[in-house]
């Protein structure tokens, strides 16, 4: 019988078609609580993106491992990723924000899901 006639196999193309639920699924199981001492290093070493609350971390985390350069221009733009500012930075670590993050080597994704994650006036 001629290879070529062979049926394909179906359990590797079913994985490459699950890939990105599978990405989503790792970075959804590393998502989690960190506070500001666990940050602070990485900010120290310009490694933390502030990821603004009105995205999806886990989406982001996707979007930056495929390096999806678009969509991560747009959330740029609007300024809803960005290298975290020294202000946000500072309210940080100076009040009990709800902080959750993500590392996509060599980031690591910050977002702040208090009702407010604007620094303090």
């Amino acid at each position: 019988m001629n290879p070529e006639n062979e049926p394909r196999d179906t359990v590797s193309t079913s994985i490459a078609c699950e890939e990105p639920l599978d990405r989503w699924a790792l970075f959804f199981g590393q998502t989690a609580p960190i506070g500001w001492a666990q940050i602070e290093p990485f900010f120290a070493r310009g490694q933390v993106i502030h990821v603004g609350s009105s995205l999806d971390l886990v989406e982001v985390a996707v979007a930056v491992a495929e390096d999806d350069k678009s969509r991560v221009a747009d959330w740029m733009a609007s300024g809803d990723f960005v290298l975290l500012p020294t202000d946000i930075a500072r309210h940080w670590s100076s009040d009990a924000a709800d902080l959750w993050g993500v590392v996509v080597t060599p980031w690591v994704l910050i977002q702040d899901r208090s009702s407010n994650d604007a620094p303090v006036e």
